[in-house]
C-alpha cells in the first residue's frame, strides 16, 4: 500500500477561507489551522485539460461548476485508486 495523497484544486483555499469566515468564531482560529494544513495538500493547477474535463463532467452529471473542477483535478492527478469526498448534500441528489 502506497502513501496517502491529498489532492485538491486551488479553489479549495478560497472556498474554505470563505466558509470559515462565515461560520467560525474569531477565537476558534480554524483559518490559521487550515492555512497550516494547506501545505500538506498537493494542489492540482487548473489547466486547460482539467477545465475541459470539468466541463464534460458538469454537463454529464449535473455537478456544480466548482465541484466538477474538484473532481476533474483529482481524476487528472490521481494514479491508482481514487477516493473522492465532497461535503455538499445537494451534489449527491438528482438536484
Amino acid at each position: 500500500m502506497g502513501r496517502e495523497r491529498w489532492l485538491t484544486s486551488p479553489i479549495t483555499y478560497v472556498e474554505t477561507a470563505r466558509a470559515f469566515e462565515l461560520r467560525s468564531r474569531p477565537e476558534d482560529d480554524v483559518a490559521a489551522a487550515f492555512a497550516n494544513d494547506w501545505r500538506s495538500f498537493e494542489v492540482v493547477e487548473l489547466t486547460a485539460p482539467v477545465a475541459e474535463l470539468a466541463a464534460s463532467l458538469a454537463v454529464a452529471t449535473r455537478l456544480r461548476s466548482l465541484d466538477a473542477i474538484h473532481l476533474a483535478s483529482a481524476m487528472v492527478a490521481a494514479a491508482g485508486d481514487l477516493v473522492f469526498a465532497m461535503g455538499r448534500a445537494s451534489a449527491r441528489g438528482s438536484g
